[in-house]
């Protein structure tokens, strides 16, 4: 049972997995998940704060609702671009493979 001095520990609830940089889409998968996750927690704040007529709690929850589908956006953005990324790379290597650098 937590206490009400007891520091509340912010950040992602599981550490990072060694070796597993640069895995392809799992950093955008883990973003979107935390985004999705913070939606979620804003959605709840919200209507907590609406229920409880606790404005700044209302508010707390729409800010976090916002970052987190801004969140989204920029997870899904980085996963387009390191898909072109990848086609172009691709694209480079199958032109010096077939000699086509003409």
């Amino acid at each position: 049972m937590l206490d009400s001095g007891a520091a509340i520990a912010r950040g992602p609830a599981h550490a990072a997995v060694p070796g597993t940089a640069g895995v392809p889409g799992r950093d955008e998968k883990e973003g979107a998940m935390s985004a999705k996750t913070k939606q979620w927690t804003g959605r709840i704040k919200q209507a907590a704060g609406s229920l409880t007529g606790h404005k700044r709690l209302e508010r707390e929850g729409a800010a976090d609702r916002r970052s987190g589908q801004a969140g989204e956006r920029i997870a899904h953005a980085k996963g387009k671009v390191n898909e072109a990324i990848d086609r172009a790379a691709s694209a480079v290597k199958g032109v010096f493979r077939t000699g086509n650098n003409k």
